[in-house]
């Protein structure tokens, strides 16, 4: 099943507030188990995030940012792109893991801003990668 990108509610109206910055701001990935429930309208902050994997085996809590970012515009769309994640198990498998969350560490309420919804539970065993590879389109495009 094909990963799918979902918008928290409180992202759009930020970015149309200039509340973001799509490639100066610290953007942090986290993994979540399948017991997250996802509330795109009422979900805000990164406190509304449950069930994050434990630190372990590779995988750390909160340290995982967007490195390389860009916000293109290009015959009318507006592409937000950044470099690929890698996790690397070791001493144990890193998952399993429903969806990866992105939220802005910048601002003092690390507002969210998306959810990777992996379609199912994902599992990266002991010295395997557990990777996030971005469309060749973007995170997200604008259009």
């Amino acid at each position: 099943m094909a990963a799918t990108f979902n918008f928290y509610h409180n992202y759009k109206l930020g970015l149309g507030q200039k509340l973001f910055h799509q490639t100066t701001d610290a953007f942090i990935l986290c993994l979540l188990s399948s017991s997250y429930t996802p509330n795109y309208a009422t979900h805000t902050t990164k406190a509304h995030l449950t069930n994050q994997l434990s630190t372990a085996n590779g995988y750390t809590q909160d340290t995982k940012a967007l490195a390389s970012k860009t916000w293109a515009l290009s015959s009318g769309t507006i592409t937000w792109d950044a470099a690929d994640i890698t996790w690397t198990a070791s001493g144990g498998s890193i998952g399993p893991a429903r969806y990866c969350a992105i939220y802005d560490d910048t601002d003092a309420s690390d507002s969210l801003v998306g959810l990777v919804d992996f379609g199912e539970d994902k599992t990266a065993g002991d010295g395997t990668d557990f990777k996030i590879v971005w469309n060749a389109s973007g995170i997200f495009t604008l259009a």
